[in-house]
């Protein structure tokens, strides 16, 4: 008769083979890249946070056992009115390409908004498209089976219907709402499978080296100057919105 080393435990005995061998949950990040950028602009204490590594964030919300990362978007747009943001936005746009992210850009146009604070009107130029890539990417991710868990990094309630409408037509599949700092969505965590919020330690943990070098050891990008933390002055709470000089 022979003995199986003690130890060793065989498949179907106690954990059936189908379960040790069964392949890790397929991740993807869809990143609102200027709801993550406001929330964290609109905290002194949390500016030199924009220079955010993206796939170090995305790794910091999966479990390496069970789930691997197959990509990360990241939505947004270029700045127009403003060649010193349009340019570190290049940069960071630049990096993250460099790192595998795949950037859905959309575009900007002048309007006029009125503050929630004070009431007022204000020239100012609103975001257009990524709400829309959002939505064609994530109900994607369910028509082609790309992914088995979509993690929407944003705390805009406009994307609740697209999730709704999502999990209704792939019930087996997951979409975890990952709301940025201080930011609530009450609509979007209810229409989420689950939600969480990214905290001060994983923004802190999740920064890229400075300088950065790029893969073709040639090109290299430091941070910007500006980017760096400071403590919120007396009574902050958060930011007028009235901005004249936007």
């Amino acid at each position: 008769m022979r003995h199986r080393p003690r130890g060793l435990v065989a498949p179907g005995f106690f954990m059936p083979a189908e379960l040790s061998t069964k392949p890790k949950s397929r991740v993807v990040f869809l990143v609102d890249g200027f709801n993550l950028y406001h929330a964290i602009d609109d905290c002194p204490q949390f500016h030199s946070c924009k220079w955010l590594d993206l796939q170090a964030l995305a790794r910091a919300f999966v479990m390496p056992s069970k789930e691997t990362v197959v990509a990360v978007f990241f939505f947004t747009a270029l700045p127009t009115w403003n060649e010193a943001k349009r340019a570190r936005h290049q940069q960071l746009l630049d990096i993250y390409q460099d790192q595998g992210v795949i950037v859905k850009p959309g575009l900007f146009k002048r309007t006029t908004a009125t503050c929630r604070v004070c009431g007022k009107d204000y020239p100012t130029f609103a975001e257009k498209l990524t709400d829309i890539n959002i939505c064609i990417e994530l109900l994607r991710m369910g028509s082609d089976d790309i992914a088995d868990k979509i993690f929407l990094i944003t705390g805009d309630n406009d994307q609740a219907a697209a999730i709704t409408r999502f999990r209704e037509l792939h019930p087996t599949k997951e979409v975890i709402a990952i709301l940025p700092p201080f930011r609530q969505a009450a609509e979007l965590q209810q229409a989420a499978s689950s939600s969480r919020t990214i905290t001060k330690i994983q923004l802190g943990r999740s920064i890229l080296p400075n300088p950065y070098r790029f893969r073709d050891g040639v090109r290299s990008y430091a941070k910007p100057s500006a980017w760096v933390d400071s403590p919120p002055p007396a009574g902050w709470t958060f930011r007028c919105e009235h901005r004249p000089t936007y």
